[in-house]
């Protein structure tokens, strides 16, 4: 699948509910690395550090996972490049 997006895209986004160390986007840089492939990636995940309680809309707003977080976070690295 990955070879089949690299053909159309430029960039690659990832967005977990999960840390970036041992997740899904360091799976996805892992296979970029290991087949030579020169491509953007942008993963957005959380941080490692503890999250306090709370509902699950004010938890994502809180780590920057709920959708105007991650617009923001998307459009910023899109103008970076």
């Amino acid at each position: 699948m990955l070879n089949n997006l690299l053909e159309n895209s430029i960039k690659i986004i990832t967005v977990e509910e999960g840390i970036l160390a041992g997740g899904f986007g360091s799976a996805v840089l892992e296979w970029l690395s290991i087949n030579k492939k020169e491509i953007s990636l942008f993963p957005i995940a959380l941080r490692d550090e503890y999250v306090e309680h709370g509902t699950q809309a004010e938890l994502r707003k809180k780590v920057g996972l709920e959708i105007n977080s991650i617009i923001k976070k998307i459009t910023k690295s899109t103008q970076e490049k």
